[in-house]
């Protein structure tokens, strides 16, 4: 009998890329409210295009977790029109359109 591997799609976080996120809310004179999310120990890295992300390791070990999306790779995916699930790019060469 041959078993066959489930593909696991690129966006989903595994379990060794879980980091700890030490989450605070912080003065700042630009949010609306005057405070905003942020970590305990920030980084300029974790803001992109004005948004928090979730901190995570890029591993790819451990246990497959399909609850949890791997933010980086989504990320990734999105900005640059790839598949979440094979990694492939997502646009149709024939009509320029996303699939």
């Amino acid at each position: 009998m041959t078993t066959t591997a489930l593909r696991v799609p690129y966006v989903i976080a595994y379990s060794e890329e879980t980091v700890s996120l030490n989450l605070a809310v912080i003065h700042d004179v630009w949010a609306l409210s005057g405070r905003r999310l942020s970590y305990a120990d920030p980084a300029a890295s974790d803001w992109v295009m004005g948004v928090l992300w979730a901190r995570q390791k890029c591993a790819r070990r451990g246990e497959v977790n399909y609850k949890e999306m791997h933010t980086i790779r989504q990320r990734e995916c999105m900005l640059h029109r790839l598949c979440q699930v094979c990694e492939d790019p997502a646009m149709d060469p024939g009509t320029g359109r996303l699939s």
